[in-house]
């Protein structure tokens, strides 16, 4: 027995010493060995290797800080899972199937020895943006030498060796070359074959890379090559994608693809990464329809792609483990009623219809309508959707939503939400609020709520994100910068807890609150007209000068207009404390999210140059569109391009450390409070500021928006606007006190205290 675990580890240690490209494993090594031993040698061999190479060994799945090219990939991937493959099988709800996601891609282009492919260069940034859009932490390059190549690779496997929780994708772009019946990916200084020695150097043996990966403790890994060729460690497959998604498919996978075979010709002008990136970002309805894409779906649906943008040059392949049915699983983004369907927690009992109910597709008002339910009528419950008022049913034949207002308590059969997949994961976390509540269970949601969860009160109602509690300095610390308006610097202190907007009221939230009241807001709006701002009595907030669309902020509205929206959301919900009805941010509670706990001028720091990264604002190529005027040398114009001329879609660029979207730029928001000429008397507690005004009728505008230069984003710059002016700069977000500890009466909370 022994000198059978002896021979073991000298195999394994001839076969993984050495660093990829220089091996000369067999095609079949490992077939006929136990692969758990050669996983433990391999993982501890990995780790020895990548410990001698850095100050300190880091955890699996790490990344490099240093390396600019990646993106966070720690968040854990909740997909809904059925317990079999056949129909009608038990939900077992939203699983954390990965708990975290890192992608490594090589792209050559620019060859020394071999035909140049120079037309793909655009692929290099495709590729990062696709995979930080699909939430993948990133480590990729472009146009390597061979040993810096294989270096990179080595310590990415390295890193990721034991992740055994994650999933791990690999993208080899370029030529493919044979030698002695091996194939390896060429770097752009490989010489040709007939050079042996330096070409084994300088390039990648892909059999001794898919060897490595496959033993390696990953759960999920795909290795995709954009260049013809193929394996013979799997089997070549046709695979049929999946009907559900159900436990064998969630548990450890392996796929390789190839974007061509060995006889065709890789093409300059067409990389394989166009083939799959429509279905990857959910356009193909069919793949796309339950927010997740198989590793099958995906090859499937590249193939016809592929085929047709090639004309036919190239077929792509597809190898995997015999007899494997575990699938890498993507988490696609897709459209707006897609996605409500695509995280469930399973949910067991009964509910009784107050009326006649719709069962709708999606657990929204606009789904399709499925079925009707009669009144009075008891309904099994299967499901609840994350963060929203509705339930999932099974009602005869049909499997759809209901909304959750329209039922009542089964005192028999109560419903029991089962939430275990969500518990410790604050990130994932949503408090949702009973529609049918008692007043006992009001009160106690209110002292459950922690700082940093999200909370969602109804389904109208916007998604707030709790803060305070705590003290912050108010005003513009930067001598260089501060104005005496936003002096002096005043130390404010919470008493109270508050949910802010996480995102600006947009225009379809705008447009319901107007189909359900009938409110007239539509009398004008100054709008710009080739760079001056002018007052248009057609203009509104649905035709503010600009193209709308639902998902951007809703401008054109001024104070009363905000104030009947108020009053309207206020109605759908249950507090304990009219305090606690929404409301408008106080100029604190605003820069106190807006700053997030950092103290620069922006919350990303004090380089202009990011702001396109974080804020919608008029950036150079905004000016010349909007005032047309090419002005390089002003130093208030920022140079970088958000990639926007009038406002984003809510949400399109990063959050502040606190996950507020959009607080500076996109849209200048309404505050609650009065202009004052400076901080002298402001309440100490954060709480609004009405009285005593420097000018009455006049309220405080903060963020700037996306007509501001970029000097006017700073998180202490304050403007003002009379209170009956509509602009198509200006919108609003929502704030309510979650937690209030002092004393002050009702009015004084809501319409303010000093």
């Amino acid at each position: 027995m022994f000198y059978l675990r002896f021979i073991l580890l000298l195999f394994t240690l001839s076969v993984f010493a050495l660093p990829v490209g220089h091996a000369q494993a067999p095609a079949n090594a490992g077939d006929n060995q136990d692969k758990k031993a050669m996983a433990d040698l391999f993982a501890e061999e990995l780790k020895a290797e990548h410990n001698k190479k850095t100050q300190g060994e880091k955890k699996p799945g790490a990344l490099d800080p240093n390396d600019a090219n990646q993106v966070s990939g720690k968040d854990t991937v909740l997909i809904n899972v059925y317990a079999t493959p056949e129909p009608g099988s038990p939900l077992l709800g939203a699983v954390p199937v990965y708990k975290s996601s890192n992608a490594f891609g090589l792209f050559n282009y620019s060859y020394y020895f071999y035909k140049k492919l120079l037309n793909r260069k655009t692929e290099f940034d495709r590729f990062n943006d696709l995979m930080k859009t699909l939430g993948f932490a990133t480590i990729s390059s472009s146009d390597n030498k061979g040993e810096d190549a294989i270096k990179k690779l080595n310590d990415f496997i390295a890193r990721n060796s034991g992740n055994d929780e994650g999933r791990v994708l690999f993208y080899f772009s370029g030529h493919l070359e044979k030698l002695n019946d091996k194939l390896y990916f060429i770097n752009i200084d490989s010489p040709k074959i007939d050079n042996e020695l330096q070409f084994k150097k300088t390039s990648i043996d892909i059999e001794e890379l898919i060897q490595k990966i496959d033993v390696a403790r990953i759960k999920s890994a795909m290795i995709i090559f954009d260049g013809c060729g193929s394996t013979k460690l799997y089997e070549p497959l046709i695979p049929v994608n999946p009907k559900i998604i159900h436990k064998k498919i969630i548990t450890k996978s392996r796929q390789v693809i190839f974007s061509c075979n060995e006889k065709q010709l890789l093409k300059d002008d067409i990389s394989y990464l166009s083939s799959i990136f429509d279905v990857l970002i959910g356009r193909s309805e069919e793949e796309a329809k339950d927010g997740i894409i198989t590793a099958s779906e995906m090859y499937n649906f590249s193939v016809t792609a592929h085929t047709k943008l090639t004309v036919g040059g190239q077929t792509p392949l597809f190898f995997a483990p015999k007899g494997q049915e575990s699938e890498f699983l993507f988490k696609t983004i897709v459209d707006q009623k897609t996605s409500l369907k695509q995280a469930i927690i399973p949910a067991r009992g009964t509910l009784i219809t107050s009326h006649k109910i719709y069962v709708r597709d999606i657990p929204d008002a606009e789904g399709n309508s499925l079925a009707t339910i009669a009144p009075n009528t008891k309904i099994n419950i299967i499901g609840k959707a994350i963060g929203r008022d509705w339930y999932l049913t099974k009602f005869g034949n049909v499997e759809g939503f209901v909304f959750a207002q329209q039922l009542r308590s089964d005192e028999n059969n109560k419903v029991t939400v089962e939430d275990q997949y969500l518990s410790g994961d604050k990130d994932q976390k949503i408090n949702e609020y009973d529609a049918f509540a008692s007043q006992e269970a009001i009160e106690k949601r209110s002292r459950d709520v922690a700082v940093g969860d999200r909370i969602k009160d109804c389904q109208v109602c916007p998604s707030l994100v709790v803060m305070g509690g705590e003290e912050f300095l108010l005003g513009e610390r930067d001598v260089n910068y501060g104005k005496y308006n936003e002096s002096p610097i005043t130390r404010i202190t919470f008493k109270n807890t508050f949910g802010f907007g996480e995102k600006e009221i947009t225009v379809a939230e705008y447009d319901r609150f107007v189909q359900e009241t009938k409110y007239d807001s539509e009398k004008g709006c100054f709008i710009l007209v080739n760079g001056q701002w002018i007052f248009k009595r057609d203009r509104s907030w649905k035709s503010p000068g600009y193209p709308v669309d639902p998902s951007m902020p809703v401008s054109c509205v001024n104070y009363a207009d905000i104030l009947a929206y108020i009053k309207w959301i206020n109605t759908k919900i249950q507090v304990d404390d009219p305090r606690k009805l929404f409301r408008l941010p106080s100029e604190a509670e605003w820069e106190f999210a807006t700053r997030a706990n950092t103290v620069g001028l922006f919350y990303w720091g004090k380089n202009d140059f990011e702001a396109c990264q974080f804020a919608n604002h008029l950036d150079y190529l905004a000016k010349e569109e909007i005032f047309r005027v090419r002005d390089n040398r002003s130093n208030l114009v920022n140079q970088c391009s958000d990639d926007y001329i009038y406002p984003a879609q809510v949400g399109s660029f990063k959050p502040n450390g606190f996950g507020i979207y959009d607080a500076l730029g996109n849209i200048a928001e309404w505050t609650a409070d009065c202009w004052h000429d400076s901080y002298l008397s402001i309440p100490k507690d954060g709480s609004p500021w009405t009285r005593y005004c420097s000018a009455p009728d006049y309220y405080v505008i903060r963020g700037g928006s996306w007509a501001s230069e970029v000097g006017y984003l700073r998180m202490a710059s304050r403007t003002r606007l009379k209170s009956n002016v509509r602009s198509a700069t200006n919108g609003f977000r929502l704030v309510r006190t979650i937690r209030y500890l002092g004393s002050k009466s009702a009015q004084d909370i809501i319409f303010g205290g000093q």
